[in-house]
Order: structure tokens, then sequence, then C-alpha cells
């Protein structure tokens, strides 16, 4: 076999053999007690002796990862090439302050977000000298240790931190893009009932329920595709979202993106990031929702080129077969204005145009809800379900406030 030097140092300053040597032992012998062991001084060894094209650089391996299927450094310093096995924990919640603060004797590595007068934890590694090590990846919890018994029964001890989730309610998990990769937050929708086929004709007019229907039936059979809701702020769009997660909340799972962030979606992260989400909930079908999302879907220019490259690449083709992925969006315009290759048939699942309702069907609506209907004219949803703004005071002339 052909054999070539190995080192755990920078191709750029490759020290000779005793020199290099010196060097892992140096560094062996100054790393934190988890990564002091044999493990890693016989792996620095094998790595010297060992003959072919092997080579460890160090400063190349990532304290946080944003690769999902990574070790962290702590544990790939500890095991080196000895048998390693690792046991990830799908779960909504965990309770990670009670569990950073009974395990703080152990805690290792800890990451954490100050915002809105709160602390998010993003990512938490707890390690002991025997080799087991937890670590807490925004919501994923995965635990390593060196043989499948002790990595079973460490992860039974961690069950006490799970937190008990109200099935019943409907939810859907905020996707957001951080420093290190990406991150959900689960949201639950509550004080909410979703509407009957009874409520959706009344609320949105007769034959919407068909309609309804026949959409749930395409989000059940297809993997991939794009649904369109179009209509101006205040038909009843994000109402009629609320009622289809309740609906689906058995068979699918959703995740709301900022328009803004549309891009991510056809970044290798983002790739990585889908199929460890595939991983863990396998039983279930996945649907991004877009609200207000004109930009994403408008003809493309300059200024969203991205946006629409990526819907498209999703949505169909090779790459919508390959990430499974449905698309649901809103937006104010008419449809008349988006890119033509979002609404070709096999990309297009369905679309919907949301209107103001007559006065006759508004009527309806208000009787039902024992409201008084609005002056006017035709009349939205929320002009019905919301009382009206008081018009500001006004004092000699001049109105009071941040307007003046």
């Amino acid at each position: 076999m052909t054999t070539t030097d190995t080192s755990m140092t920078s191709d750029k300053n490759t020290a000779p053999d005793s020199q290099t040597s010196n060097a892992q032992n140096k560094l062996a012998s100054n790393l934190t007690p988890y990564g002091r062991s044999p493990h890693l001084r016989s792996y620095a060894a094998r790595c010297e002796a060992t003959s072919g094209n092997l080579h460890l650089e160090i400063t190349d391996i990532a304290t946080f990862s944003d690769d999902y299927n990574r070790a962290p450094l702590p544990v790939l310093l500890h095991y080196g090439a000895r048998p390693l096995h690792r046991l990830c924990i799908p779960s909504d919640s965990w309770d990670i302050e009670k569990m950073r603060e009974e395990l703080r004797a152990v805690l290792i590595r800890g990451d954490a977000s100050y915002a809105s007068g709160a602390v998010h934890r993003k990512d938490l590694v707890f390690g002991t000298r025997q080799g087991t090590f937890v670590h807490y990846d925004d919501g994923s919890l995965k635990v390593y240790a060196s043989s499948p018994r002790r990595v079973i029964l460490a992860a039974m001890r961690l069950k006490r931190y799970m937190i008990k989730v109200d099935k019943t309610l409907p939810s859907f998990h905020l996707l957001r893009k951080c420093d290190d990769g990406l991150s959900t937050q689960k949201v639950d929708i509550k004080d909410f009932e979703p509407l009957d086929n009874e409520g959706l004709d009344l609320h949105y007019g007769s034959g919407f329920a068909d309609w309804s229907d026949r959409l749930k039936d395409k989000l059940k059979s297809k993997n991939s595709g794009i649904v369109i809701m179009e209509g101006e702020p205040g038909t009843g769009k994000s109402t009629y979202l609320k009622s289809l997660i309740a609906n689906l909340m058995d068979t699918h799972r959703f995740y709301f993106l900022q328009p803004h962030y549309a891009g991510i979606i056809s970044e290798p992260s983002f790739v990585g990031f889908w199929m460890d989400q595939s991983r863990q909930h396998e039983d279930k079908k996945f649907v991004i929702i877009l609200e207000d999302s004109e930009k994403c879907l408008m003809r493309r220019e300059d200024d969203n080129r991205s946006e629409v490259s990526s819907l498209l690449q999703i949505t169909d083709g090779l790459m919508g077969s390959f990430m499974k992925l449905q698309v649901l969006c809103t937006i104010n315009c008419q449809a008349t204005q988006l890119d033509p290759a979002l609404l070709r048939p096999g990309r297009l699942l369905a679309r919907k145009v949301f209107g103001r309702l007559s006065r006759e069907e508004a009527k309806k609506v208000a009787d039902k809800l024992g409201k008084p209907m609005p002056e006017g004219g035709s009349i939205s949803l929320a002009e019905l379900y919301n009382d009206a703004v008081e018009e500001p005071e006004v004092q000699s002339g001049k109105i009071l406030g941040f307007a003046a």
C-alpha cells in the first residue's frame, strides 16, 4: 500500500514526525477531562503511525455544527475511531432549563441567544468521563455512548425532561434562520374552533367546503406542489389556514416561513435540516406556509429571482421528488402578476380567490355571530368579526399624537 505522512496539524505547516508527536501529546494533555483519555492518545498515535492518505484537521471541525448528521467536537475528540453509538430522541418539546440545571455539573458546551427579555438555548452538550454525551440542538436531542446498552439507558433517563404536549391542539412550527443553521419553534393554535363544512360555506360562500375537501385530498395524496390563496387582507385566508392545520394535524406537519427567508429552501444547509426532520417525523407529510408571499411568486426579476427559483425547484422536478415538500402561499395581488412557471399543471395543486362577502352573505354570518351589520357595500370577514376602530380625536384643527 502506498504510504504518506499523516498529522493533526495544518497542511501549511506540517511538522517533522517527532514534532508532530510532541504536538499531539501536548494537545491531548491540555484537553478538558472528557478529552484527556487514553482513547484520544491512542487514536493520535494511530494517526501518526498509520500509513495512507489519512488526514485529520482539528480546526476544520465546527464547535457548533449546522450539519445535523455531524457529532459535536467533544464527541469526536473523545472517541476518535473507537466504537460509537448514537440514539436520536424525537420530541416536540424539552424542558431544557430543567435539564441544564440538573445536569450542570457535566455541561461542557453551551450556546444561547438573548431576545425579548428571554434566553433561548440553541446548543448544549453534556458529557461524562465514561463517554456518554447528550447533545441538545435546538429541539433535537441525541445521545452518544460506547455501546447500544449505554445509549439506551441514558435515553431512558432523559425521558423525565420531555414536556407533555396536548396532542389535541393544532400547531405549526416557526422556521427560523440562525447564524449556525436552522431552527424551529412549536406554536400552538389556542382558542380556535375549526370550521366544519357548514361553517366554511357560511363564511366563504356556497361550494367552498367541496373545494376544501378536494384540497385536503390532494395534500394527502401528492408529495409536492404549490397551493395559492389569493385575496385582499381581511378576507379570511389565515382563518382558513388554521382550520386546514387542525383538519390535517394527524397526517401533516406545518412550518411557517417568513417570505424574505424563502431563498433558504434551496441552500445546502436546508437540505440537511429537512432530511433530519424527515427521519424524525417519517409518518408525516410536510407543508411550508408562506403568508404575504407576493415577492416569492411574482415574475422573475433581479430582486426576486432567487426566491422564485427556489420555489420552482422544490415544488416540481428532481428536487421536488427528493424533498417531498408542499408549499402553501397566500397573496394580496392578482394572480395575473405571478410567474407563469408556478401555475403550470402538475406543480400547481390548487388556487383559490378569497373575496369580500355580499351584504346578503354577510347578513347570514352576522346573524350567526349575533353582531350588527357594518355600513357600506361588500363586507370582509375581518370587518364582521372585529369592532370598528374609533377615528382619532381632532382639536383646533390639529391631530393629537404621532401624526401631529
